[in-house]
């Protein structure tokens, strides 16, 4: 029993340990956030040159603070996120269990 409580404990600590490295890479810009949104619905640009906006150099204005994919790149970095917190909880959770396991 405490061999597969080891196996269990270095399982959870392995699903911690990628999670905390693939968010590193993240937030440090060497790979991207996974695509649970894509970029080509962002109708953001649309509304803003086709609005009732008639003035041009508003809307260049409003694009200059809101560059193209920045709605659905905030999406994605906040699923990530969850995503990220959810794996954490649960690798914890299994190495407790294999905590658990190890001690009886």
């Amino acid at each position: 029993m405490k061999i597969i409580g080891l196996i269990v404990l270095i399982l959870g600590i392995a699903i911690i340990t990628a999670t905390l490295f693939f968010s590193f890479l993240i937030f440090t810009a060497r790979m991207e956030t996974p695509s649970y949104f894509s970029a080509t619905n962002d109708n953001s640009i649309e509304l803003i040159q086709n609005g009732e906006n008639e003035d041009p150099i508003i809307a260049d204005q409003i694009l200059a603070i809101l560059p193209e994919n920045t709605i659905s790149k905030l999406l994605n970095l906040s699923v990530w996120m969850m995503l990220a917190f959810i794996l954490i909880f649960g690798g914890s959770r299994i190495s407790g269990i294999g905590i658990k396991m190890m001690q009886s």
